[in-house]
């Protein structure tokens, strides 16, 4: 063996010593190298696996549950009540399944004592079964949010007229929260980009994107001017209805001119045209 695979001071595998030991299990002597990796586990030491895995079951204790009165094997230290959850369940949350519970009472959990390959597939009780006649309309009854129960109805039918209200409402003004303090478009537009250009080659400080908490119809401003209480907006001739303007945008002008806020509104196509020399003395007016 190559003695350059062990770090200095350490026994190759082959010059390790042999000891004599006898099983925990099968109480049979048997021979293994001395190594710090084979150390003894907390029941002993053992000749193989089967060994090991026996001596474990026969320290498997018995103990009555304190919900169906059942015996039961466990080797479990401390002290153990139940022995499924579904009775810890039925004692201690009250979240066990009526339906279930009666099934448990007749034939007892089919799963129990049985390993993932033995309850999966073909071996599980509910392969290959359909969703039909009574089976489904408990299940449209106990499930109230699936998708089957709902398919095709409005709020109002599923909730009641008031109720939707009242979570319509909720959901609008949850949304006006998240709309403060999310930037859309996430990309600022070319005409943006070209007054801010303009503002930062005459050394003009503003902000981009500020919500305007102030007027009843809060929004977020294109660019914002504290220095001149100014607020920029720089309006797409398509989406803002040129030459007409929409209606919220004239509402949203009024709004931020009453609560003393100057507003420059510049339409796309005059933005295109437009020099430094020209949006310079468009600001002059608002100069403090």
């Amino acid at each position: 063996m190559n003695k350059t695979c062990f770090k200095k001071g350490h026994t190759p595998w082959n010059k390790l010593p042999e000891i004599n030991l006898k099983c925990s299990g099968c109480n049979e002597d048997f021979t293994m190298k001395s190594c710090r990796f084979n150390k003894p586990t907390k029941l002993g030491k053992f000749c193989s696996k089967e060994c090991f895995y026996e001596h474990r079951r026969s320290l498997r204790r018995e103990v009555k549950c304190e919900f169906c009165d059942k015996n039961f094997k466990t080797n479990r230290k401390g002290i153990v009540k139940y022995c499924s959850f579904p009775c810890y369940s039925e004692t201690k949350k009250g979240i066990f399944p009526k339906h279930l519970k009666e099934i448990l009472e007749k034939d007892g959990p089919w799963n129990k004592g049985k390993k993932i390959p033995q309850t999966s597939g073909e071996n599980n009780h509910n392969y290959g079964t359909k969703w039909e006649g009574d089976r489904l309309e408990k299940l449209k009854v106990s499930c109230k949010n699936s998708k089957e129960w709902c398919r095709g109805k409005t709020m109002d039918e599923i909730y009641g007229k008031e109720k939707a209200r009242e979570i319509k409402t909720a959901i609008g003004i949850k949304n006006k929260e998240h709309r403060k303090y999310q930037i859309f478009p996430k990309k600022d537009s070319s005409i943006e980009v070209k007054i801010q250009s303009f503002l930062k080659q005459l050394g003009i400080e503003f902000f981009t994107h500020q919500y305007m908490k102030e007027i009843e119809h809060g929004y977020q401003c294109d660019i914002l001017i504290p220095r001149m209480n100014l607020v920029i907006e720089c309006d797409g001739d398509y989406w803002h209805k040129y030459p007409i303007s929409r209606d919220i945008d004239n509402i949203r002008t009024g709004e931020l001119i009453d609560k003393g806020f100057n507003v420059l509104r510049l339409w796309e196509n005059e933005i295109r045209l437009m020099g430094i020399q020209e949006f310079e003395n468009k600001l002059k007016v608002f100069y403090i």
